[in-house]
Order: structure tokens, then C-alpha cells, then sequence
């Protein structure tokens, strides 16, 4: 059916439709959101930006016709036209602010709510709403409370508690119950003869395991059963940039035949142009959505990952905690989890590099036939050797978390047994402990590290491969096949576009063998250990002496600890219940306490049985049996009233206990003044429980003093003095020091202790090689657009073998000088990692004893995990990064000065801009921040 609007009646409907319909529907739109409680509708943003643009086109007709002389201009349907106009473009305005919340809308009582939620679709699209605090981090270092708070969609309230039970139920289908079968007696001579058959035989037939195998719960499809729908997101985007970004070569090529038609009216340049402009705008901020929605993606599995280990770490039983280690524990909640959320940004790459590949070819294949193929067979010759690399990526991954997970174990139980180490001098055995463990593990990173350096060789000579084949192949198959301006740097622009696909795939692939091999830890034990049975919730009846903030749990005093011990066998709920003397280093009031509400006759454990181990006789009334000890024999045995009748040992002792309490009780009276100065002075100062030494070495002297009757007042004069002269070292007596990030930009003397740690000499030989690689890609490019530029003579160009073998040859000396910055940076790495394990490990082993004692194991089990793992593989990949991106822009710069110095006017502005915003904005801090945070646990 084809249609046709000739008629008249068909056109004015049109013009009905868009013209009355439209509005009248956005109107019925914009009321049903208002409903909604829709504060900010990209609909109707959309729609009215549609709306402008068709209706300056009309705006422009009509001034075109207003400015000739004889026109016949009608004032009703200007004027009508020019209020709708004026409409639109008020609406369009309206649209990217956002609404006020309905009335009766939910009240937000957070302080500090992120403004993403109540942003209006403009902010959200183009993240404007980020802008306050990007300004907030250029004029002062961002700290914690400068953040906003957390969607909360995105809090581990709401994450950690949908994975753990759909982790449950994965769980639950994967076990099988055992097929169990009627006894059925091998003789049946014996059965009838009544015989009895072994108890043991008869268990053996009775329960028979199932043949079938046990299928393992399977994480990954808890993650997405958690994190998929909103994750799915991602994909219309990805699809998206992915047709988009083929829009350039194909408006390239209608630039490079408006510049070569020297007929061509001007305004299509300007139109190509300003088409390229708005391609890729729109590209990134379709690229960009995808990235938000996978980090905002990433970011949740990581939370549910931390969350869910973390609280089945607190619960798991002694004998399941045997199948995971310490170190396995301490590295799936950092360095694994912190995998989890990285794949999600690429994990997209699997499904799209092959539509990219597949896009690019079939373009390249329009632009230059048949030739396309030799690139298609160079691809497939390294389909091999990426599988190759990746199941030795594999291997190696393995061998790596093997023995980092048995250095962080080792390293735990150095820092839990630091006191034992330091009182026998062990330092330097348990050094070389973990120093042996720590070279193998550089032994297993040298490995991937010329594996990784043969796989960047492959992945960034591929795409120049791919080019100088189907190059080769297409100037000299036929004579006639010029190679001009437009089939050279369209072609190479799809082979840049295809370089990206290429390269970032076996990346991709080497990320999921990695985060494959942590699976194994949350899928093999750390998930599914059995779990200690009891009583959740708080224990009201324990006496509220330990503040739970003011104890972080590095120096609890003997009465806190028995305390918590304490209170955690209540929350067991057993039956029989064993007391080893719990009330001695506890003071009067609180031993009465817990005795009266926890283990007397009406406390908590009245109705189980109590074995009760005790030095005091104040409790011994209300106990049922009193057993008396003496040499480590059983004396005497009864309640207290039998003894006390039978006059014997314990009749005696109480007798004796009695006297020597009394004659205390009368010294006291005496000295009362000198009894409190002695006692130990606690207060809290900035959140923190700080000690008063002072009181501890007054009453060293009025120990020394009140045997010879000394002067009381000259020892309270002392007192003052000394806790004033405390008072001035406020954080030597702090308890714990928290762990601070550093505020501000990393200082230059930091890289350059880095650059020694790696060696000058490789330092400097990368940075040469760096430079070595991106001439020889300039030089390519030069060499191909002079090649582009060479005579036609007779349908063919002159000097072609020449200019292939030049520009294979750049090709060549580009490969080699990668394959050797990739080796330097890679062997650098691995330099500075041994130099800076070895002194943070000399540093920690020699600091002394208070320094233990004021800083958490967590934040020192974290430097040697999380932290020391970014200086390994982190740093050395951010470092070939930096140098790829900084010589690719001053490579672009250099051309585009060379090309057009006009250019000079807008280059340094721009740099300016990105400084301040990539630099200066506070990003750095943001990063340093969940470091600390993530010490605690």
C-alpha cells in the first residue's frame, strides 16, 4: 500500500493532529502526572523540544514571507501562531525544572538528601544535579558529612536482606533429599527363622544416598535474580551508543565528499558539522547513562556481597569456620566484592563487542569489498591464542588468591598474637614466614605479568593488523583499487572503532575468570557454613556499663570482656551453663546486679542448671549447693545453712573472712580521704574514653605513703597538678585512633617514592617507550595520508609497495615499543610491590606495643589486603592508562595545531576546565573515603 498525500483533506488533518490533537494530549499528560506525584516528566521535555524545533521551521517560512514586499500577510493566523510558539517554548523552559513534591507526599527527615531523586529529567540526563558538590569539593577537601545521604533503594537495609533471601532459596533447591528404601533382609531364610538382623546393616540399607549429584547453589544467579531487572536497564543503552557510534564514519564520509566537491553549497558543510557536534553529544550522554546505571549496579551487588558475607561471618559455627580461613574471609569482602562491582561496568562487552565487530565489518566491507575478509581471517587466528591466555590467566588467578589468602591468614594471626611475638622476640621468624609465602606470590603476579604483556602485544597490534591486511589485500589485488582520502580514514575510523571491542573483550573474559575463581569462596563455604542457633535482640537485663561506641573492641577492660562473654552465653539459651568466677573484675553494684537479674534464683537462668566457680561469699545464701574445695578435693558439700550447722572448714573460713573484712572496714574509716584520689579517673572527652594516668601513679605513692601515716593534702595537691598537666595530651591517652583519609592532592614527593621504589631506570625506560608508541601511530597516519595524497596515473598509484611496507613497518615498531612499555610497567610494578610489602611489614612488626593497642587489626589487615592488592594490580593498569590517554591527547593536540592554529584560542581553555573538574573537584577524596570505612569490618 503506498501512501499519498495529495489530497488537500489528508494534509489539513495532519496539520489538525499536530496542531490541536497533540496539545490537547500533552494537557491530559501533564495532568496525570501531576496526579502521579511525577515531579519532572521526560515525555513531555521530549515533546516540547520536538514541538520547537518543527514549529521554527514554520517561524522561519513566515519571517521569510513577512520580508517580501508583496506578501500577503494574514494577522489572525500570525498572531495565533506566535502565541502557540510563545507557548511551546515557555512549556519547554517549565519542563527541565523540576516540580514541587505533591502536598501530601511522604516527609523526607534526612538532613542531607541526595538531590538525584527530586532532579528534574534535564539534571538527571546531563547530571547537573552533581554540580554543588563538585563545587563544594573544589573550595575545600569533600569529608564524610559533605556527602549526601544514600538513595534508599541503594542502602544495605534494603540490598543486603533481598540477596540473603534469595540466596536462601537457591539453597533450598539445590539439596536433595536423601531416597530412602524399605528394609528388605538380604536371607530371607534368616528372616523367616526369626532372626536378628545388625543393627548396623539395617541402617546401611534403610537410607541409601541419591545417585544423582548435588547441584551447587549457583551466585550468579542470585545476582541477577537481585540486581537484574534493574540492571536490564543497561542493555537499551548500550544497544543504543553502540548504532550511534557508527554515525560518525558515516557523516565523515559526507564531509570528506563535501570538502573534495568544490560545487557543493556551504551550508552543508556547516550542517555536517553541526550534525557530528550533536552525534556526540548525544552518544556520551547515552554512554554515560549506561555507565551510571552499571556502577549504581555494581556498587549494590558489592554492598549485598559485603553485607551478606560479613553476617555470615558473625554466626557461622567453629566447625565451619575450619572450611574458611581468616584470610579468605578478609579477601571476599575486599578484594573479591570490589571485582564484583567492576565487572558489572564491562560484564554489557560480552554480547556488544561482537555487535560492534559485526557492525564494523559490514561497513568496512561496503567501503571496501572482498579485502574485508583478510582482517576477518586475522581475527580468527587470535580466537586461539586469547583462549589460551585466558585459561593461563586462569591458573594463575588461582595460584594468587591461594597464597594471598595463606599470607593474610598468617598476617592475622601475627596481629592477634602480637603480644605472645614481642614478649619471645618472634618478629623476625614470623617475617620470614610471611616474606616466604609473599615471593611466591610475586613469583605467580611475574607470571601474569608476561602473559599480560604478551596479551596487550596481541590486543593493541590486532586492530593495526586487521587494517594492514585488508589494506595489502585491496591494493594489490587489482591496480584499478585506489586507496583516496575517503575509503583510508573512513576505513580508519571503523578500524579505531573495532580497536575498542577488540581489546577491552579478552579483558572482559580475563575479569570473569577472576571473579569465577572468587565465586568458589562465597559458593564453596563462606555462604553456606552452619549457622550458631540462639536469640537475636538486646539483653535488656545486663547492666548498661558498656557503651557499645566507646568500646570498639581493641581494649576491653577484664570486666567488659566477661561482660560480653557473658551476655553472649545467655543469648545461647542452654541448658546447663558453666560460670568460671564471671563476677570477679566487675565492681560491687554491677556483680550484684548481673548475680540478682541474670544468675541468681530469679534472674534469667533460674530454670537451668548453674555451676558457679566464686571467691566471694556474698552469693553463697542464695545458691542451692555450696561445694567446698580444699587441696583440690572436695571438703565439705551442702546448702548454706547445712554447713554453717556442721561448724566445719567453712564455718571457719567465714568466721576468719568476717573479722578480716571488719578490721579492713576500720582502716578505711581512717584513710577515707585517701581512698578516692587512688581510684582510676575515667571521662569521656571527644567521644573517646580517656584513662587519668596521673591517678594511677598517685596511687602508687599513697600506697607507698599510708604506712608511715604521710600528709593526704600533699597528695591531692599532686593530683591536680598531674591531671591538669594530662589534660594538655588530650590524644595520648585516646584508646583508639581512627583511621583518617588523606585530604587534598597526592603530593609529587608521593610519585616520586614510587618511581624509586620501581627503579628510575624502568621508569624512565617506560615513559621513552611510551613516547616510542604513539610517534610510530602518528606516523602511521601521517604516512597514510600522504599515501592517500599520491598522483593517479593511469588508474593507479605509483610507489603503493613502498607505502605499504613504510606503513607496516610503523606498525611493527608500534607493536614492539607496546609490548615493551607493557613488560617495563608490568616488571615495575612487581619492583615496587616487593619494596613496599617489605617495609610495611618491617614498619607494623617493629612499632611497639602501644601502637597495637590503639589501632584496629582491621585497619591493619586491610592494608595488607585491599590496599597492598590495589599496588599490585591496580596501580601498574592505571599507570599504562594514564600514560595511553595523556600521549593520545597531546598527540590529537599537536595534530590539530598543525592542521588548524586557530585552535590555539579554544586548547588551553578547555584543558583549564578539565582540570578543575577532573582535578580539583574532590573526586580523589571521594575514593579515599570507603578505604576507611571499609578498616572496621
Amino acid at each position: 500500500m503506498e501512501l499519498r498525500l495529495n489530497d488537500e483533506h489528508d494534509v489539513k488533518k495532519l496539520k489538525r493532529l499536530g496542531a490541536e490533537d497533540c496539545p490537547l494530549l500533552a494537557t491530559f499528560l501533564i495532568q496525570l502526572e501531576r496526579r502521579k506525584g511525577v515531579q519532572s516528566s521526560g515525555i513531555m521535555l521530549t515533546f516540547w523540544l520536538v514541538a520547537l524545533l518543527c514549529a521554527l521551521a514554520i517561524l522561519r517560512s513566515k519571517i521569510m514571507t513577512a520580508l517580501k514586499e508583496d506578501a500577503e500577510i494574514d494577522v489572525f493566523r500570525d498572531v495565533t501562531f506566535y502565541i502557540y510558539f510563545s507557548l511551546v517554548l515557555m512549556q519547554l523552559v517549565l519542563s527541565c525544572f523540576s516540580d514541587r513534591p505533591p502536598l501530601f507526599s511522604e516527609t523526607i527527615h534526612d538532613p542531607n538528601p541526595c538531590p538525584e531523586s527530586s532532579a528534574s529529567f534535564l539534571s538527571r540526563v546531563t547530571f547537573w544535579w552533581i554540580t554543588g558538590l563538585m563545587v563544594r569539593g573544589y573550595r575545600q577537601p569533600l569529608e564524610s558529612t559533605d556527602l549526601w545521604s544514600l538513595n534508599k533503594e541503594d542502602t544495605s537495609e534494603q540490598v543486603v536482606p533481598v540477596l540473603v533471601k534469595n540466596w536462601k532459596k537457591e539453597c533450598a533447591k539445590s539439596k536433595r533429599q536423601q531416597a530412602k528404601m524399605a528394609y528388605s533382609s538380604k536371607d530371607p531364610a534368616k528372616q523367616k527363622g526369626g532372626s536378628q538382623v545388625d543393627v548396623n546393616e539395617e541402617a546401611e540399607v534403610l537410607i541409601v544416598k541419591s545417585p544423582q549429584k548435588e547441584r551447587e547453589p549457583s551466585l550468579f544467579k542470585v545476582l541477577y535474580k537481585t540486581f537484574g531487572p534493574y540492571f536490564l536497564m543497561s542493555f537499551l543503552f548500550k544497544a543504543l551508543h553502540d548504532l550511534m557510534m557508527f554515525a560518525g564514519p558515516e557523516i565523515l564520509k559526507l564531509l570528506i565528499n563535501f570538502v573534495n566537491d568544490q560545487k557543493a553549497p556551504d551550508w552543508q558543510g556547516y550542517f555536517y558539522t553541526a550534525l557530528l557536534f550533536v552525534s556526540a553529544c548525544l552518544q556520551t550522554l547515552v554512554l554515560h547513562q549506561y555507565f551510571h546505571i552499571c556502577f549504581v549496579s555494581g556498587m549494590r551487588i558489592k554492598t549485598a556481597v559485603i553485607g551478606a558475607v560479613y553476617r555470615k561471618a558473625l554466626v557461622i559455627t567453629n566447625s565451619a569456620r575450619k572450611s574458611s580461613t581468616v584470610g579468605e574471609i578478609v579477601n571476599l569482602m575486599s578484594v573479591d566484592a570490589q571485582r564484583f562491582m567492576d565487572l558489572a561496568t564491562y560484564i554489557n562487552m560480552i554480547w556488544s563487542a561482537p555487535l560492534q565487530v559485526i557492525l564494523a565489518l559490514y561497513l568496512l566491507w561496503l567501503n571496501l569489498g572482498p579485502s574485508v575478509l583478510a582482517g576477518v581471517a586475522v581475527m580468527i587466528l587470535m580466537v586461539p591464542l586469547n583462549a589460551v591466555m585466558a585459561m593461563k590467566t586462569k591458573t594463575y588467578q588461582v595460584a594468587h588468591m591461594k597464597s594471598k589468602d595463606n599470607r593474610i591468614k598468617l598476617m592475622n594471626e601475627i596481629l592477634n598474637g602480637i603480644k605472645v611475638l614481642k614478649l619471645y622476640a618472634w618478629e623476625l621468624a614470623f617475617k620470614d614466614k610471611v616474606l616466604a609465602i609473599r615471593q611466591e606470590e610475586l613469583k605467580v603476579l611475574k607470571k601474569s605479568a608476561y602473559l599480560a604483556a604478551v596479551g596487550t602485544f596481541t590486543w593493541v597490534c590486532t586492530p593495526f593488523l586487521v587494517a594492514l591486511s585488508t589494506f595489502a589485500v585491496y591494493v594489490t589485488i587489482d591496480k584499478n583499487n585506489i586507496l583516496d582520502a575517503q575509503k583510508a580514514f573512513v576505513s580508519l575510523a571503523l578500524f579505531n572503532i573495532l580497536r575498542f571491542p577488540l581489546n577491552i573483550l579478552p579483558m572482559v573474559i580475563s575479569s570473569i575468570v577472576q571473579v569465577q575463581a572468587g565465586l568458589e569462596g562465597p559458593e564453596g563455604g563462606v555462604f553456606c557454613g552452619k549457622e550458631v542457633k540462639g536469640h537475636t535482640g538486646p539483653l535488656h537485663t545486663a547492666p548498661s556499663a558498656l557503651p557499645v561506641p566507646l568500646c570498639p573492641g581493641v581494649n576491653l577492660s577484664g570486666g567488659q570482656k566477661q561482660r560480653v562473654s557473658l551476655a553472649r552465653a545467655v543469648y545461647c539459651d542452654s541448658d546447663i551453663y558453666l560460670f568460671d568466677d564471671p563476677l570477679s573484675a566487675v565492681d560491687a553494684h554491677v556483680g550484684k546486679h548481673i548475680f540478682e537479674n541474670v544468675i541468681g534464683p530469679k534472674g534469667m537462668l533460674r530454670s537451668k542448671t548453674r555451676l558457679l566457680v566464686t571467691h566471694s561469699i556474698s552469693y553463697l545464701p542464695q545458691v542451692d549447693v555450696i561445694i567446698v574445695m580444699t587441696g583440690g578435693k572436695i571438703s565439705e558439700m551442702g546448702s548454706y545453712q547445712e554447713l554453717l550447722a556442721r561448724d566445719g572448714a567453712f564455718a571457719e573460713f567465714l568466721r576468719t573472712y568476717a573479722s578480716t573484712e571488719q578490721e579492713r572496714a576500720e582502716q578505711d574509716d581512717g584513710l577515707i580521704s585517701v581512698s578516692s584520689p587512688g581510684k582510676e579517673v575515667k571521662q569521656m572527652e571527644n567521644g573517646m574514653l580517656v584513662t587519668d594516668v596521673a591517678g594511677k601513679q598517685l596511687q602508687r605513692q599513697l600506697s607507698n605513703s599510708s604506712s608511715y601515716g604521710g600528709d593526704v593534702s600533699r597528695h591531692r595537691t599532686s593530683t591536680a597538678e598531674l591531671q591538669k598537666a594530662g589534660a594538655k595530651n588530650e590524644d595520648a591517652w585516646k584508646l583508639v585512633e581512627a583511621d583518617k583519609a588523606q585530604t587534598g592532592q597526592v603530593k609529587l614527593s608521593v610519585y616520586w617514592d614510587y618511581m624509586k621504589a620501581i627503579g628510575l631506570f624502568i621508569s624512565f625506560l617506560s615513559i621513552f617507550l611510551f613516547l616510542c608508541n604513539h610517534i610510530a601511530a602518528l606516523a602511521s597516519n601521517y604516512w597514510l595520508s600522504l599515501w592517500t595524497d599520491d598522483p593517479i596515473v593511469n588508474g593507479t598509484q605509483e610507489h603503493t609497495k613502498v607505502r605499504l611496507s613504510v606503513y607496516g613497518a610503523l606498525g611493527i615498531s608500534q607493536g614492539i615499543s607496546v609490548f615493551g612499555y607493557s613488560m617495563a610497567v608490568s616488571i615495575g610494578g612487581i619492583l615496587a610491590s616487593r619494596r613496599l610489602h617489605l617495609d610495611l611489614l618491617q614498619n607494623v612488626l617493629r612499632s611497639p606495643m602501644s601502637f597495637f593497642e590503639r589501632t584496629p587489626s582491621g585497619n591493619l589487615v586491610n592494608r595488607f589486603s585491599k590496599e597492598l592488592d590495589t599496588v599490585d594490580s591496580m596501580i601498574p593498569q592505571v599507570i599504562k592508562m594514564f600514560m595511553g590517554s595523556l600521549f593520545n591527547v597531546m598527540g590529537a593536540c599537536i595534530i590539530i595545531l598543525l592542521a588548524t592554529p586557530i585552535a590555539a584560542i579554544i586548547i588551553p581553555p578547555l584543558g583549564l576546565i578539565y582540570f578543575f573538574v577532573q582535578v580539583r573537584s574532590g573526586v580523589s577524596g571521594c575514593r579515599r573515603g570507603p578505604a576507611v570505612y571499609t578498616t572496621s569490618m
